[in-house]
This record gives C-alpha cells, structure tokens and sequence, in this order.
C-alpha cells in the first residue's frame, strides 16, 4: 500500500499494477480500483470480457478451459478466447452494465474510482495473439487518464529500449520471447504515465542484491485453487530498505503464462524494466509466482485465472487469487521487514564474515608474531549470551540476547607495527557486528523451527482429532443410538407380552367365576372386555337380590 506523490488524493494509499498478465492486471484494477492508482496493461481484454455473452457470439459445447458462461443458455459456453480472435463481437458498454452490477452488490470496488485511475495500455503492431480491436475495447473500457500505444512494431511482448540482444518484431521460435528490443522503453512509459511524469531516469543496471525471495506460503489458500508458487520476488530498492524511513510506493508485476519454473521467472524478472525504474524512483515491485496447477492447460502453464476455472466469482475481490495478491500487497508494504528479515539478516552475517575474513587477513599481517600477545591480553569474556523466552501466540520460543560489556575488551593498541593495533581492534569491532547479527538470526532460526515444528504437531492433533477420534465418538455415538433404539423395541414388545398375558389371565379367572355362578344357579351376562380387561356381573339380571345390609 502506498501514498502517492503528486496526486490530489494522497491521503489515500494506493498501489499499482502491471506484468504481462495483462487480463489480471485489469482485473485486479478494476476489482480494487479504491486502492489501486494505476495499471500498464500491456495488451489485454476488457474486464471480464472472456466469460461475457455477447448477442453475435457463436456457442460452443461445454469447455473444460472455458467453464463459466455469462448469457449462455444451458449446456453452451463460449469459443476460448473469443474477446481476442473476435473483437468484433465485444461491446464495451455491455462490460461496464457488468461491471457496475457487481459494484452495486459490494463484490468490487465502485467504479467511480476509475474515473482517476491511470491506465497506460501497450499493443505490438505484430502481436498475433490480440487483434488489434481487442485491445481497443479495453481502452473503451477505462476511456479516462488512458495512453493508448500502437505503433510500436513489435509482437506479443514488453518493449525494451536499445535494439538488442532481442529482435524487434521477431518471428518464429524467437517470438516467444516475452520482451523485444524496439528502441522504446514500455515498462517505462508505462510508469511515467502512471506517475504523470516527472520520474526520475532509471538505474543503468538494477542491483540483483536488491532482488529478493519471499515465501507465499502464508498466502496459498486452497493451494489447488490459487495455484500459488512456494516463493515469489520481491525488488527492494536501496533507499526502501528495512532501516530507511522513506515512503516507498508499490508496483505489483503479473508475469504471464509459461514462467512456471524459476529459471524461466527470474530470466522474465531481472530482464523487463521495471527494477531499473525502480531503484530511481522509490518503487518497490511485488513479482507473484504461479506453479503448475490444476488440470486444464492455462492453469498448467501457470496462467493466472481469467477464464472463471476456480469459480464464477473469479474476477471479484473474494477471488481466491485475487485475495492473495490482495493479501500480499497489504503485509508486503506496511510489514516487509517481516518478508524479508531472515534473508536480510542472513545477507547481513554473510557480509560480516566477509568483512571480517579481510580485516582478519589485515590483522595478521599487521600483528607480525604478536599472535600470542594478544591471547595472553583476552582474559575476560566481554560478551556475554543468554538464552530468555518469548511468548508468541501461546507457544513458547527461544529468544537469544546478546549483551557486550566494552570495559572488557582488551586493549590491543600498543601491538605490531605501522598502527597494527588499530587494525586489529578494528578487526574486532568486525567481528563484533558479525556476532550481533549471527545471534539476531539464531533467534529468527530457531523461532522459524520452533514455529514451524509446533505447526506440525497442530496440524498431526488436527488430523488425528479429524481422521481418528472424531470418526471415533461418532461411531460410538452411531454404536449407543443403535443400542438404544434396539432397547426400545424390546421395551415395547416386553409391555405388549405383559398385557397380552394379563388380558389372559384375567380371561381365564372370568371364565373361572361364570363356572362357579353357573353352579351357584346364576346365569353370567356375556360382555367383552373393556380396555382395563375387567368384568363385573350386572346385579339386575340376577334370580334373587342379594341381602342390603346398612
């Protein structure tokens, strides 16, 4: 996130885009146009254009590679990439009812924020792969603040300045290259635009320490869905480093399809323009990585998703790759000590070390045979390393404190010659810097594994509580519901023998008793049992009354 210069609205923070994934780079523009100042879009379609029905568009039999369908009856979709190969077809105006739509429903930011919004967009005049109507209906599209180029002679790819060692509207093999040399500096134009100009020139060379690996892990999601690499880039410019308190924007690059493997990614990076402007102007730049994911060829070739793969909801902000570029450009600027301070301490340690092997070698030649002098002088130990706890999240981490008592350190002054003792003290004061450092990462190490191991055991409880004791309650659960049912039944049938035996006893003993009347001289009045399966004889219809006694 960043506040920008020279704009009226620099209370807000904003961030801006480009790359050659074009189709995201619009996406993500439009998606979060309230935070996002600008984008190089460097050919493109119109938002959501490649899953959008038009009224001339030709239906197609359901495709794996182009599974949602805006206006398309069920059982159809469109021709893959038919916003590219059929321009034609593609109304603008229709996009922006699209568009406006999902603003109203708070899935994108208002589009009133493109009103501002800078959009520099490139076009080869050899570019075979967007005919030049389509990329005219992405400048339809954004209309204001727009710098539409197309009359560079180039193919499907950035716009380098000089004329080689990349030809310039190159063909076969060699226009697969994502860059040509055309004697114009797209990335740029691109940022100059985007800026209002008055950038400052860029870098002659772009320096690969400042060049750095970041872990997008914290960002994977559903791995399966984002399709996230393990590492991505991230370029730190010298006045943007951790101790500077300068403000420093935010460029976020999109490479496109086919930079799956690091070789290939770092050959995209270290060579487009980008870095070098960068370093000039205070620009940090955010380079994602896609791995090869999914089971259709975009996604294979680790393209981003634009064609609605993972979900209709693709070009929204709740996209999942949206969101983790969201999430990236939200820790990468407020907290990028915490991207980067393993390697950035490591970088430290590795420089210490190697400055401390050269004042060593300085030393010794320095000391002459005054080696021993100097052991005989270190009695005491000036430094000092304890071992404290942290607390972070309720696991306990170890945490290394260094302290250095300098009334402790032995003189070394008076020894070798030609100000020998100055050098070694010297040497000293280097390999004090180095320990610093070296203890500081001991602490980020171990924090690292203690974290990292205690994630383990969370995740092995997870999955023992998942895949073995819950399974567990529920089949006991499933084990005592049946038992029970089962005694219930049995309840039921054990009260319904118990009345059944009842009603026959209490048969048998009326059967009994109108045998004994039937002797006495009484004839028994035949009635059927009630639901209480007693009977009692009617006094009425008997022979003689019996004898009242009050």
């Amino acid at each position: 996130m960043i506040t920008p210069r020279q704009q009226s609205w620099a209370s807000q923070p904003y961030s801006n885009l480009g790359g050659r994934h074009e189709l995201t780079t619009v996406q993500f523009q439009v998606a979060f146009s309230e935070t996002v100042m600008g984008a190089a879009i460097f050919s493109g379609q119109p938002y959501r254009c490649a899953t959008q029905r038009f009224p001339n568009d030709t239906m197609m039999p359901p495709n794996p590679e182009v599974p949602v369908c805006e206006g398309c009856p069920a059982g159809k979709t469109l021709e893959y990439d038919h916003c590219k190969y059929n321009s034609s077809v593609v109304e603008a105006r229709l996009l922006k009812t699209v568009a406006q739509n999902y603003a109203s429903q708070g899935l994108i930011d208002s589009i009133t924020y493109l009103e501002r919004a800078r959009v520099y967009l490139y076009r080869g005049t050899k570019d075979n792969i967007y005919e030049q109507g389509s990329v005219a209906k992405t400048r339809d599209f954004f209309a204001d603040q727009l710098l539409f180029k197309n009359d560079i002679p180039s193919g499907h790819a950035n716009s380098l300045p000089g004329s080689k060692p990349w030809p310039c509207g190159a063909e076969g093999p060699l226009s697969n290259i994502p860059f040509q040399n055309c004697d114009y500096d797209g990335p740029g134009a691109a940022l100059q635009h985007i800026y209002g100009g008055g950038l400052a020139p860029p870098a002659d060379k772009a320096s690969l320490s400042n060049l750095k690996w970041f872990d997008q892990k914290p960002f994977y999601g559903d791995k399966d869905v984002t399709g996230l690499a393990r590492w991505g880039l991230v370029y730190v410019p010298t006045s943007c480093e951790a101790a500077s308190s300068r403000a420093c924007d935010l460029f976020v690059s999109f490479p496109g399809c086919g930079f799956t493997s690091y070789s290939t990614f770092v050959l995209l990076v270290t060579n487009l323009n980008f870095n070098a402007w960068a370093e000039t102007n205070h620009i940090i730049v955010l380079y994602p990585k896609l791995a090869s994911h999914g089971s259709t060829k975009q996604q294979q070739e680790g393209c981003w998703n634009v064609y609605g793969q993972t979900g209709a909801n693709y070009a929204t902000r709740d996209a999942p790759q949206m969101l983790a570029v969201r999430q990236m450009v939200k820790q990468a600027y407020p907290k990028l000590n915490t991207f980067q301070v393993g390697l950035t301490e490591l970088n430290v340690v590795g420089e210490g070390l190697k400055d401390g092997a050269f004042a060593m070698a300085k030393s010794q030649w320095a000391s002459g045979d005054g080696v021993s002098g100097i052991i005989e002088r270190a009695r005491r130990p000036s430094i000092v390393i304890k071992m404290m706890a942290d607390n972070v999240a309720g696991v306990s981490i170890p945490v290394f404190k260094l302290s250095h008592d300098p009334s402790k350190d032995a003189s070394a002054q008076t020894l070798g010659v030609a100000h020998g003792g100055a050098v070694i003290n010297a040497c000293r004061e280097v390999y004090l810097k180095a320990v610093i450092s070296l203890v500081k990462l001991a602490s980020l190490q171990t924090a690292f594994h203690t974290l990292d191991e205690e994630i383990k055991m969370t995740s092995r409880r997870v999955n023992a509580l998942e895949y073995v004791l819950i399974p567990k309650i529920e089949e006991m659960i499933h084990y005592i519901t049946q038992e029970m049912d089962e005694q219930s039944r049995e309840e039921f049938f054990r009260v319904k023998k118990v009345v059944e035996k009842k009603k026959a006893k209490l048969l048998r003993e009326k059967l009994e008793a109108d045998k004994e009347l039937e002797a006495a001289g009484i004839k028994s009045v035949q009635k059927d049992f009630d639901d209480t399966g007693l009977d009692v004889p009617d006094m009425l219809y008997k022979k003689k009354d019996e004898d009242l006694i009050f």
